[in-house]
Formats: structure tokens, C-alpha cells, sequence
């Protein structure tokens, strides 16, 4: 199984995790690469969960499929929530002193860098967020 719907809730993201390892570890998928892919993905679950709906009851979609020539892991989460581009907004200026810089963005700046791809769509009323992240090769620095 590559795909499952949830209720948009924290309690949700352990059965999702789940189903991304059951799909990723038998591709032979590095537990270092699994962390970070978990990470991410975690991270973007939690921004649906605490911004997509107005009201509680809404539900995530999210997909995972193994994909080759590069082997790659292929992450779509799709939801139905207000219209929300998570990669929009502009990287945290690092040269800032942290206690001057905005609060928020450093979550999608780690899905950004532990990610080969990073994309957002709206489509059809849905918000599809995918990243893909590669399985095999060479290990590039910080996997």
C-alpha cells in the first residue's frame, strides 16, 4: 500500500510514517535518507494539520511511490484545505541574528535541503505538495 487518506490531526502522522517506510525500506532506501525524508514529510504534514482548515474534519491524502532511472521516493500530500503555497515564501537570511530574524520558515527551508525536489500545485480545489528524494547513487554530503 503507497497511498492513505487521514484525518488532518497530529495523531495521524504515525500511521502515515508507517506507510512511508513500508513502502521505501523494501527498495533498499538507507535509514539516514528514510530520516530525512521522514522529516520532511513530517514537517509538511504538520503545516496541513495546523493551517489548512478553518474547521476540524479535514483530511490529508498522501501518496508515496518508488520511481526509477534515478530510483527515487515520490511523495504527493494533497488536501482540500485554504489555498496554501508552502514554498513562497523566501529562505531565512542566516546572516540575521536569530532573535532579529521572523518567526517561521525553517521547517520549509529543511524540506528544501533534505529534498531533491520540492513543488506545490493547486489543483481542482487541492493543495498537492510533492517532494521527491533519490534512493540511490552516491551519497551527496548530508545524507
Amino acid at each position: 500500500m503507497g497511498e492513505i487518506c487521514v484525518p488532518a490531526r497530529i495523531e495521524s502522522w504515525n500511521t502515515v510514517y508507517e506507510m512511508i517506510c513500508a513502502k521505501l525500506r523494501p527498495c533498499g532506501c538507507r535509514e539516514e535518507i528514510l530520516e530525512k525524508i521522514g522529516i520532511a514529510v513530517e514537517e509538511l504534514f504538520t503545516n496541513i494539520v495546523s493551517y489548512a482548515y478553518e474547521e476540524p474534519g479535514g483530511q490529508v491524502w498522501v501518496e508515496t511511490k518508488v520511481a526509477k532511472d534515478p530510483l527515487r521516493a515520490v511523495i504527493h500530500l494533497t488536501d482540500k484545505g485554504r489555498d496554501f503555497d508552502p514554498f513562497s515564501k523566501a529562505d531565512p537570511d542566516f546572516g540575521v541574528p536569530f532573535e532579529k530574524r521572523p518567526v517561521g520558515g525553517l521547517g520549509i527551508y529543511m524540506v528544501k535541503k533534505f529534498m531533491d525536489r520540492a513543488e506545490y500545485e493547486r489543483r481542482d480545489g487541492c493543495n498537492i505538495v510533492t517532494v521527491e528524494k533519490r534512493l540511490d547513487g552516491p551519497r551527496k554530503p548530508g545524507d
